[in-house]
């Protein structure tokens, strides 16, 4: 079991959210079964999506400022701002199984 690195957006020192999913806003790791989310000052969309080489993503799911854990299988999440120019501050971390 090898641990993923966490993303972390609009904190001081990081880059912002940004407003439209991105490279820099999207996370890939592959068979992970858990994400440990942690949001603030605003909502954000996230996407899971499922496959290597080629993601398959699902719909967009709206979070407000929140803590706490998503249980499901993914392959990659992605994150954008809930409201453009409304920038969250983003801490995710995905658990591999």
């Amino acid at each position: 079991m090898s641990a993923y690195q966490p993303l972390e957006l609009g904190t001081p020192g990081k880059a912002a959210c940004p407003d439209q999913y991105s490279q820099l806003s999207t996370l890939y790791c592959p068979s992970a079964v858990k994400l440990t989310i942690q949001t603030s000052l605003a909502g954000v969309y996230l996407t899971f999506g499922t496959g290597i080489g080629g993601v398959q993503w699902g719909v967009e799911e709206p979070y407000m400022p929140v803590t706490g854990s998503i249980t499901r299988s993914f392959d990659a999440v992605r994150v954008r701002n809930l409201v453009a120019g409304q920038a969250a501050q983003v801490l995710l971390i995905p658990v591999p199984e």
